[in-house]
């Protein structure tokens, strides 16, 4: 049990920052975070075998299939086993879906994966929609920014492009919100008897929620 590589697991409507907090989380662990979001993006960036099959769900603002998904997941930890030891996984939206969580579940052996830690960040509707109106990405490494925050087109850190998501439109905004209500309606039901659920206020400044988030780390992980 003490050997086996320590799992976290982001959850959240989409804008509530999982990403950013995953990315903070990742620097005070040294764990290595795996994002299914930025997974997909890659492959299309990669123009990859996958990227014709990902592409109309990505634009509808919708999940791509689980098959997809569970094997760009168990490649990602087949990759960071073969090239360093893992401390720890940080999951951003993984598993999205019961059948996800089922997958991981049963490669949790193969791979010495341990139960997970599951954060619920929770961020209101409309916070959510001010949010995701006015952030772009990095088309490079992948970084979000709030559109106040840059002065220019190109990222601060890799000065790669940045570029509103094409699932940022309001529209498809609802959408998503609408298919994250349905999956934390079946998540919580999902691990109804597991202890290890907590809840964050994510409707805060981004340290307080980093901080909140790593109080729950550090209580479960290595004892207060």
């Amino acid at each position: 049990m003490k050997n086996k590589i320590k799992i976290i697991i982001l959850f959240g409507d989409p804008g509530a920052g999982k990403g950013t907090q995953a990315e903070i989380l990742a620097k005070k662990t040294h764990f290595n975070r795996i994002s299914t979001g930025d997974l997909v993006r890659n492959e299309m960036r990669n123009k990859s075998a996958l990227a014709k099959d990902l592409i109309p769900f990505y634009n509808a603002g919708k999940p791509a299939p689980n098959k997809i998904i569970n094997n760009l997941v168990e490649n990602k930890i087949k990759e960071l086993k073969q090239n360093s030891g893992i401390k720890g996984i940080i999951f951003d939206t993984f598993p999205f879906d019961n059948e996800q969580a089922d997958f991981l579940a049963s490669i949790s052996e193969k791979y010495g994966l341990n139960k997970p830690i599951i954060i619920w960040i929770d961020v209101p509707d409309k916070e959510i929609l001010k949010r995701l109106g006015s952030r772009l990405i990095c088309t490079k490494c992948n970084k979000i920014f709030r559109a106040s925050e840059v002065s220019l087109d190109k990222c601060p850190n890799c000065q790669g492009s940045l570029e509103k998501r094409a699932d940022d439109e309001e529209k498809l905004i609802k959408n998503r919100i609408k298919v994250y209500k349905k999956v934390e309606s079946e998540h919580r039901k999902y691990y109804k008897d597991y202890n290890y659920w907590f809840d964050v206020n994510g409707d805060q400044k981004i340290e307080k929620v980093s901080q909140d988030i790593w109080s729950v780390i550090k209580s479960n992980f290595y004892g207060e």
